[in-house]
């Protein structure tokens, strides 16, 4: 009976702190979590539905995402009707007075023909008057061929074609004979049905596209063949910065907690997992 007395103490704690540790616990898995309102453009949509769907363990925050064109993502943030974009583009000048933008990843354009057009290889000067109109028929390409070329190119508002226009110098004038698709997934189905084709799409719809059996194939640019390399190692034309886009000022709720979580190893593990480079050293 004293030693039990003597000892109540410590008995008392080893049944407290075990219900304590479990108050504790729960209430911080009650505990309301901040929710940030995302807009993705369409190259990043993926990205930002894996944000808002998953339950990650370094992300205590709620994502509600919005996918849109890259154009509109900016209109939106501009006006206040979201808290942040994920765009696959740099800013211009005009935008870097209006917005803030961290990079966050790389990811490249892959140029790509039927794998039946016998074209292997282009630079930037011939991809330009391909997508200019400037060269209209495959016997003007010297590749072997002839035929009217069908140059596959993404709606005027979307990122992706902003991103490739000023690459290489096209006007904003839409050429005749251009198709104009939506997607990825709508570039890769048309030009692995169309031989006189050729378009650019995301090295990971490119490589999914390959997985599923698709006749297509990525043509040398510059002399640089883009699935053998590595962004931060070549200097590849269409290489592009995926970033994480605010306006200028004091940051919405949420959004360091969300740079931080994209910026460490769970997030940029994530962005991997979409087809995306991280920007740190190998």
């Amino acid at each position: 009976m004293i030693g039990w007395v003597l000892h109540w103490p410590a008995r008392l704690a080893f049944v407290l702190i075990p219900a304590l540790v479990a108050v504790c616990t729960n209430s911080h898995a009650d505990e309301p979590r901040q929710t940030l309102h995302l807009l993705s453009s369409t190259s990043t949509a993926a990205l930002g539905h894996s944000l808002q769907k998953a339950e990650r363990e370094n992300l205590r925050l709620n994502i509600s995402n919005r996918a849109l064109s890259g154009e509109a993502a900016l209109q939106k943030l501009a006006a206040s009707q979201g808290d942040a974009a994920l765009i696959a583009r740099p800013l211009d000048a005009r935008e870097k007075q209006r917005f803030q933008a961290t990079p966050l990843a790389q990811d490249k354009l892959l140029l790509i023909v039927n794998a039946r057009n016998r074209l292997e290889r282009v630079d930037t000067t011939l991809t330009s008057k391909i997508f200019s109109r400037f060269f209209s028929d495959w016997s003007q390409v010297n590749a072997g061929d002839s035929g009217v070329i069908v140059p596959v190119t993404r709606r005027e508002t979307q990122g992706m074609r902003l991103f490739f226009d000023q690459q290489f110098g096209i006007g904003r004038v839409i050429p005749t004979g251009m198709v104009e698709l939506a997607s990825d997934l709508a570039v890769v189905l048309y030009i692995a049905a169309d031989p006189q084709a050729i378009g650019y799409t995301s090295a990971e719809s490119f490589a999914e596209g390959r997985r599923r059996g698709l006749q297509i194939r990525a043509l040398e640019l510059d002399g640089i063949h883009p699935e053998a390399i590595d962004c931060r190692q070549a200097n590849y034309p269409l290489c592009r910065t995926i970033s994480l886009v605010r306006r200028v000022g004091t940051p919405p709720e949420g959004f360091e907690q969300l740079k931080h979580y994209l910026l460490a190893g769970e997030g940029q593990t994530l962005l991997k997992m979409h087809g995306f480079s991280s920007l740190a050293p190998q």
